[in-house]
């Protein structure tokens, strides 16, 4: 009998979890994980899935009206703040 699928991921993610949580909990893991959401580090994957220029357009409009980035997940747009 097979798992349904939604049972097969909650397999592998319980199984992530209990392998990588002494990894995940150190230090360096956390320092890495506050950095992934920088303009840099998303610019990669957000100039190839919003385009060069609307990556640019979105993440300073973001940092217009979220600076501080209080509605932040891993998937969302970093906040690029103008210089003054």
């Amino acid at each position: 009998m097979m798992a349904t699928p939604a049972r097969a991921t909650m397999v592998l993610i319980l199984c992530l979890l209990c392998c990588y949580a002494p990894v995940l909990s150190s230090a360096a893991a956390a320092d890495f994980l506050k950095c992934l959401s920088a303009y840099e580090s998303a610019r990669v994957w957000g100039e190839r899935y919003f385009g060069a220029a609307n990556f640019k357009r979105l993440a300073i409009t973001k940092g217009k009206t979220d600076p501080s980035d209080f509605f932040r997940n891993e998937q969302s747009i970093p906040p690029l703040v103008p210089r003054k």
